[in-house]
């Protein structure tokens, strides 16, 4: 009886470390999503700030409130905020453990 219990015990850990293994990999790969998607946004909104150099000041002006609006709207863009809050494999496996 012991051996069958120690035996679905070292299972479940590893279907545990498996899953850790998997989610850790599928936050990572969101954050560089979600950082290439960034990227792109900065440089639109980069590339309509230059182009407002050539507007008249009141337009100019309008432009920029409307681009800080948008800017607004869509947060921070900062990847090493988001690296910061990724988890390792080892870093959920320390905290099933815990919750164990």
């Amino acid at each position: 009886m012991f051996i069958q219990q120690e035996r679905w015990r070292r299972e479940a850990e590893e279907r545990r470390r498996a899953q850790n293994l998997k989610d850790s990999r599928s936050q990572l790969f969101e954050i560089i999503e979600a950082w290439g998607v960034a990227v792109r946004i900065e440089g639109f909104f980069e590339d309509i700030e230059r182009r407002s150099v050539d507007l008249g000041a009141e337009d100019r002006q309008a432009m920029l409130e409307r681009l800080q609006r948008a800017r607004a709207l869509l947060g921070g863009v900062d990847a090493l905020e988001r690296f910061a809050k990724w988890k390792s494999a080892d870093e959920r496996q320390t905290l099933s453990d815990a919750r164990a």
